[in-house]
């Protein structure tokens, strides 16, 4: 899908405590990595709303995309 879609970068959302799907992680961080796709994981409470923290991580990510020539400027 990386290659069909055309992918910058990926932003991975990891609940805390959730082991049941953490396996994933690993398998996703290699597959980017050897496709130089930079990715940002985001670790989050179920629950819990977005903060300042994560919506500054969010924009420093979508911002190193747009420096690479990867993503158009706003």
């Amino acid at each position: 899908m990386v290659e069909q879609y055309k992918v910058d970068g990926v932003i991975s959302e990891i609940l805390r405590n959730d082991a049941e799907y953490g396996h994933d992680k690993l398998f996703l961080d290699k597959e980017m990595k050897e496709r130089g796709i930079p990715i940002l994981e985001l670790n989050v409470q179920y629950g819990e709303n977005a903060s300042g923290q994560m919506r500054t991580r969010v924009e420093a990510f979508l911002e190193m995309l747009q420096n690479r020539g990867t993503v158009p400027a706003k």
